[in-house]
């Protein structure tokens, strides 16, 4: 992600920091910034509110990690 960005690892965490909420932690918002880079950089529709790039309620059986089809 910082590479692609043109930026070092600790720029981009301290992008993020800037940019995090008062109520979430850095370590959360990184991996939420992770999620959302994975999520643009292959196409995946529905994790994450376009709007507000918070993550969508869904269970955990939703997500497909393997292959299979959470049943």
């Amino acid at each position: 992600m910082a590479k692609a960005r043109g930026l070092s690892i600790n720029a981009l965490a301290a992008k993020i920091d800037r940019q995090r909420g008062a109520s979430a932690g850095l370590a959360s918002a990184i991996r939420v910034a992770v999620l959302i880079d994975l999520q643009q950089s292959l196409g995946v529709e529905g994790l994450f509110d376009d709007d507000t790039g918070q993550p969508m309620a869904i269970g955990i059986t939703d997500l497909q990690i393997d292959g299979s089809d959470g049943a």
